[in-house]
């Protein structure tokens, strides 16, 4: 291969070739983004100058090595369109007389020319190719790799879900927004003395107590609305066998993306010996502990409410003029209710 002069040789004009470098490095970064400086950019387009000035000086087949240039241009990440036109065009407008010294009328300069420019599109189109084909490939799996990812993780979190809900030591129950049962763990099941797939073919409106039931399907329609996104009551249910069980009732509303009710979750926990407790603790405090008669706690309870439901507003109730056994009258002068021992 022919020797590249250096600024005073026969062969290349390196002030030629650093001026036609410095045009390329500055129509690269006119054309689009380059991930590189100016100063780098025409660093690398000085030694692809000089490489295909020795290229074309040489009588050897020019595509090996002017593919590799064009290659070289795709892995400095200068892909832009423009570039591989710039760099084709003024190989036969500028290189010879630019960069070529005293051998710029080389005869067969213009057939390696040509060759040179075949050689230099195909090195750049066939590397872009491949580096789009390793993208598209990279993508590929990236995407493959986060379905999985999100697969796996579905999977993970319904695991978790079903450890949870099997496991609870409250019944938790789901339920359309009809009032159809979709699920329901162990826990519930036993608490109603059903069995899960029975309570799969009820609607829960048909568990609601009697006493109860209006004032729960309101409350349930209120939820479902939107009215609500969560309700807690104390409430009873029938429990199989037709006796009640008294339950502290959390019930949350789930939605679809768009906002739309798509179910709901209710969190039962039996409270029937709670609440029986506070019954018995109720009716020991309120009666007389060896005639069971109501007491006067009991007495002043009562009277109390009922003067609340029959004083007119602005007069002063029987309840707040009380002074023990003493008699005393309202702000009107009636003789308010004598104290009882």
């Amino acid at each position: 291969m022919a020797a590249v002069g250096d600024s005073g040789g026969k062969s290349v004009d390196l002030a030629g070739a650093r001026r036609y470098a410095a045009d390329w490095a500055q129509a690269v970064h006119r054309l689009g983004f380059v991930p590189l400086s100016v100063a780098e950019t025409e660093e690398l387009l000085y030694a692809h100058t000089l490489r295909l000035a020795a290229v074309l000086l040489d009588t050897e087949a020019p595509a090996p090595a002017v593919e590799a240039v064009g290659r070289s241009l795709v892995d400095a990440h200068l892909t832009e369109p423009g570039v591989v036109e710039w760099s084709v065009r003024t190989l036969s407008d500028r290189f010879r007389t630019e960069v070529l010294a005293d051998a710029a009328g080389r005869p067969g300069l213009d057939a390696r020319i040509a060759a040179m420019q075949g050689a230099l599109a195909a090195g750049f189109a066939r590397a872009l190719r491949e580096r789009t084909f390793r993208q598209q490939e990279g993508i590929a799996r990236a995407m493959w790799q986060a379905r999985d990812d999100a697969e796996q993780a579905l999977r993970d979190s319904e695991a978790r879900f079903r450890a949870v809900f099997d496991g609870a030591a409250m019944g938790i129950g789901i339920a359309g927004v009809d009032g159809t049962i979709i699920d329901v763990n162990q826990a519930f099941a036993d608490m109603l003395g059903y069995s899960v797939d029975e309570l799969r073919q009820i609607n829960v409106a048909s568990l609601f107590h009697a006493d109860d039931a209006a004032g729960l399907w309101e409350l349930y329609q209120e939820l479902i609305e939107g009215k609500h996104d969560a309700v807690r009551v104390e409430k009873r249910y029938y429990r199989k066998d037709g006796s009640a069980v008294w339950t502290d009732l959390a019930v949350s509303l789930i939605r679809h993306d768009d906002g739309r009710p798509r179910f709901t979750v209710a969190v039962v926990e039996d409270i029937t010996e709670r609440y029986e407790l506070q019954q018995r603790l109720r009716f020991q405090a309120l009666h007389d502990p060896l005639t069971g008669l109501p007491n006067r706690t009991l007495f002043f309870d009562t009277l109390s409410s009922l003067v609340e439901l029959t004083d007119p507003p602005g007069s002063v109730s029987a309840s707040s003029t009380w002074t023990g056994s003493r008699r005393s009258t309202t702000a009107s002068g009636t003789p308010s209710v004598t104290g009882c021992s």
